[in-house]
């Protein structure tokens, strides 16, 4: 498969191949377990394998896959766009300068943040990790107030917040202080801030009577709901409406995919052509890369010659061709009733570059006198065909959860209307000169008298709608320390004036590190103000996560909040929240594949797996007034865009503000969290899943395996107790398990790195009981050096190893020493150690 340097948005991306599988085997003292032992341990767990062939670690196929996703700023859309970085991520070629003397402090080096060459002895070139500051962007202006966008007072965006030092320990391991934290960063990124909303009354009471929404699983009193069947729904509705002449009526389909299955027509297709029968005119909003294959001129990367293009043998390439050949739809608007239009041109298949997506969703209809109809449908399904129902699996599971929400309110449908008139007249200009009006970068909020509004935003490929979340943390932040000033100067009982109670995430992707950022800062400042004892009875973080971006060595920001350090195939590390944050986080993944699947290649596109789709954050604050009395609300961010910093794509949200009584904001928070206390099947423990993920990442299973689940929290205890032995023992039995992998791993290189790894565990325990100033080896720091062993790049080991050894007060001198001695001596490197030599590559400092 063809890997890309693209960072992803709602699709997967394949990690780097593991540069340990092209290095020289080296050989390692023996470990001090005896063979005989291992072996014997091993066979006790059901492997007779001993580990007697130690060489260097080799990294498993990764857990995650590519579809066709990459995302980047478009030449489709020049000229709304700020240029690309030389690297391609489309991040800042500035750094923030208030965060370079962290950067330098926390990396442990005085070269931190200056290339170097690739390290002698790894094979391939490690090119030097990259910050993406696109993943740091909760308003480009950094200035722009809390209330000239929400009407409510607040924290400037990119104020910088000081909260204690942070540990990345269990409490149930020790509590010894780790990384300070950094300040979040907030300001700096070329994410247009989001205009001031548009306000707007509605004439309807409250959103209880404005919304519908429907999640595809059930729950205890709630049923699951098929986003297809609702879809099609809507348009017999419209098709059955008589008030309107049918020649009249107009039909807008919104998805990044429609797709069509090999035997049958899915109910989408069949639905369009009820409106073709029927006359009505038909629009269908898209992206044609899933569907077309371009053909292109020398040197040509993009084009939008629809007409001339190939259809793909894939669900929405056979759906495509029958619109086009059987229904007689075009590629020009105007030209008949039945057109189709791409948000996107076709990209070259060999263009490296990072590509955006028309990744948006929903269903919009034209009603009498020019005004929307009754009805506006949007939410987190495409509708690939995939969403209908696959063989083993409820009806409404499909192979996804989704959320979808029907809007009644006839103000919100307009807005929703008028930005598709305007999508259509830009869309079927091919040359993509137009853009979208800087009128359609204005959010629209509404209001409702019981103080609720509903406020939607789109990306229009410019401005990234998730920074509104941070806005919100912000505002708590500010408020906490605000508080507490008030309390030290004498008021006994100062109370913050706003507060953030719990956030709960329901995320396919967690790749917006502001929102993580802001989310350990308000922790931290809670900590502060309540202290450790009484935070638990204030704060709380829930999460459901996708399976595909649970890996602490992928894209995805989740494990962190688990505790455990990030280390990215691009980026900077991100650094694990405290065990005081940890203990008042309660996280699922949600692991699953289609039934009947008997293999899979975890680096493949995930047509065999069952994903966590929805894009959906819940935030509970309360307010309180000068007398004290307090209002709780909810505030909830759903639709199209993932919790990403990759703003390029065309995407829309809305954010909910409702009352904490409202059945809306009740609905929001059962849909996720009793959604997964009813699959506990599926809905693993984070905690255990992220070790389930290592094991297979360094040992070329898949998380699907059976027996993976035991094996990772015999791991953990083992990791916990310091019992190396058991630590060998448990890892001889997940090699010897049965896998769904389908690509072939060399195993033998896979013992060796074992054995590499638990010697370093031995060097260490020996190491610390020489030394008791040393930090405890909790398992999460032994699993962070085991994946840095198998990662792609050494700065990411010597991250973990900063980790390992940092502790307050600590001399830059010392701890340098200690991290050269444990790479020499412990892990017993056959490279220099980083930084060491004329090595290209960056040290990794904690990421913000």
């Amino acid at each position: 498969m063809k890997r890309s340097l693209a960072l992803l948005l709602s699709g997967f991306v394949a990690a780097p191949p593991s540069a340990w599988a092209q290095a020289a085997k080296v050989v390692v003292p023996e470990i001090p377990v005896s063979p005989a032992g291992v072996s014997a341990a091993g066979a006790s767990l059901g492997s007779g394998v001993s580990l007697s062939n130690p060489t260097i670690f080799q990294r498993g196929p990764a857990v995650t896959g590519i579809t066709n996703l990459a995302i980047a700023p478009s030449v489709f859309r020049a000229p709304r766009m700020a240029p690309l970085r030389a690297d391609g991520l489309g991040a800042s070629d500035k750094s923030a300068n208030a965060l370079k003397a962290a950067e330098l402090a926390l990396s442990g080096d005085p070269e931190a943040g200056k290339e170097k060459p690739a390290m002698a002895g790894l094979g391939a070139k490690v090119d030097a990790p990259k910050a993406d500051a696109s993943d740091s962007q909760a308003s480009a202006a950094g200035t722009e107030a809390f209330d000239a966008k929400t009407g409510v007072k607040g924290v400037k965006t990119g104020d910088a917040v000081e909260v204690p030092a942070a540990s990345n320990d269990n409490p149930a391991n020790d509590n010894k202080l780790e990384k300070p934290e950094r300040p979040p960063e907030l300001a700096k990124d070329k994410a247009k801030a989001l205009p001031a909303p548009t306000v707007v009354q509605s004439s309807l009471p409250d959103l209880d009577s404005a919304v519908e929404m429907y999640v595809s699983h059930s729950y205890p009193g709630a049923p699951g709901s098929d986003p297809a069947t609702l879809m099609a729904e809507a348009v017999d509705e419209y098709i059955a409406f008589k008030g309107m002449p049918d020649s009249e009526k107009h039909f807008v389909f919104k998805f990044y995919e429609i797709g069509m299955h090999p035997t049958h027509k899915s109910k989408v297709v069949t639905a369009i052509e009820r409106l073709v029968a029927a006359g009505i005119k038909t629009t269908i909003l898209t992206d044609l890369n899933p569907s077309l294959t371009g053909k292109f001129k020398k040197d040509e990367n993009r084009n939008t010659r629809y007409e001339k293009a190939e259809y793909k043998e894939s669900g929405p390439g056979r759906a495509t061709k029958h619109f086009i050949e059987e229904l007689g739809f075009t590629y020009e608007y105007g030209k008949g009733k039945f057109t189709i239009l791409s948000g996107e041109p076709l990209f070259h298949p060999e263009d490296t570059s990072q590509k955006p997506l028309m990744h948006d969703k929903g269903v919009f209809a034209l009603g009498p006198e020019g005004k929307a109809y009754r009805f506006s449908w949007n939410g987190t399904s495409n509708m690939n065909a995939i969403e209908e129902k696959t063989e083993g699996e409820h009806p409404a599971y499909g192979g996804r959860y989704n959320r979808v929400i029907k809007s009644k309110d006839p103000v919100s449908n307009e807005h929703d209307w008028k930005h598709v008139l305007a999508e259509i007249e830009s869309y079927n200009d091919r040359e993509g000169h137009k853009g979208l009006g800087d009128e359609q970068d204005i959010p629209n909020r509404v209001t409702y008298p019981n103080g609720e509004f509903r406020e939607t935003a789109f990306t229009n490929g410019t401005q990234n709608p998730n920074e509104r979340q941070v806005l919100i943390l912000n505002r708590a932040i500010k408020s906490l320390e605000d508080a507490l000033a008030r309390r030290e100067a004498g008021e006994k009982d100062a109370k913050p004036d706003f507060e953030v109670n719990e956030v709960i995430f329901s995320d396919f992707v967690l790749t917006y590190i502001p929102v993580v950022e802001a989310t350990r800062h308000w922790l931290g400042a809670a900590l502060k103000f309540y202290g450790k004892d009484e935070m638990k009875n204030h704060v709380k973080v829930t999460g459901v996560f996708d399976q595909q971006f649970i890996a602490p060595d992928g894209w995805g920001a989740a494990a962190s909040m688990d505790g455990m350090l990030v280390q990215r195939p691009m980026g900077k590390s991100i650094f694990p929240f405290r065990s005081e944050f940890v203990a008042v986080t309660k996280l699922y993944a949600y692991i699953r594949l289609l039934g009947g699947t008997d293999k899979i290649d975890p680096d493949g596109a995930p047509s065999r797996v069952h994903l966590w789709h929805d894009k959906t954050t819940v935030i509970k604050t309360v307010e309180r007034d000068a007398a004290g009395k307090e209002t709780r609300w909810v505030d909830a961010f759903t639709r199209s865009l993932n919790n990403s910093g990759h703003f390029q794509s065309l995407e829309s949200q809305d954010w909910y503000h409702l009352t904490a009584v409202s059945k809306l904001a009740m609905h929001f928070e059962d849909s996720i969290i009793k959604v997964a206390e009813n699959e506990p099947e599926y809905a693993k423990e984070f905690d255990v899943a992220v070790v389930m993920s290592v094991l297979a990442h360094t040992t070329g299973h898949t998380i699907y395996d059976e027996g993976m689940y035991e094996q990772a929290k015999a791991l953990t205890a083992s990791l916990t107790d310091r019992d190396y032995t058991a630590v060998a023992a448990v890892m001889e039995v997940v090699m010897g398990l049965p896998t769904k992998n389908i690509k072939p791993v060399d195993m033998d290189a896979v013992r060796d790195g074992v054995a590499r790894y638990v010697n370093f565990l031995y060097w260490y325990d020996q190491k610390a009981k020489e030394d008791r100033s040393l930090n405890r080896m909790s398992y999460r720091k032994a699993l962070n050096i085991g994946l840095g062993m198998a990662g792609k790049s050494p700065y990411g080991l010597r991250t973990a190893l900063n980790i390992l050894f940092w502790k307050p007060n600590q001399d830059e001198a010392e701890l340098n020493k200690l991290m050269r001695e444990a790479w020499k001596k412990g892990l017993k490197m056959p490279t220099s150690f980083p930084g060491d030599d004329d090595s290209k590559g960056t040290p990794q400092a904690p990421s913000a």
